[in-house]
């Protein structure tokens, strides 16, 4: 597995002497990663302030959104897998 894996540490001091690091990241990027962190940001506040004005019915409406994106996913999967139903021409 993955998770067991472990670097040596003679191995990670020499890559941290070598700083190979570079800056990847122009402007443009940085600017766009503040702006999704703001939106994120953003959405889990009114999230939270909804769960304290609607309680338990906000969470019923996900639930029953959640249901209806697989089943709308799944209906859109196997008219994608089964060409005979004429789909993905």
């Amino acid at each position: 597995m993955i998770f067991w894996r472990v670097k040596p540490l003679d191995q990670i001091l020499a890559t941290a002497e070598k700083k190979s690091l570079k800056r990847q990241l122009g402007p443009i990027q940085l600017t766009l990663l503040g702006i999704g962190a703001v939106i994120g940001t953003g959405i889990f506040v009114l999230t939270a302030e909804a769960a304290q004005k609607a309680g338990p019915g906000m969470m019923v409406s996900f639930v029953i959104g959640l249901r209806l994106y697989l089943l709308l996913r799944r209906d859109g999967r196997t008219d994608r897998m089964d060409r005979r139903l004429g789909a993905g021409a």
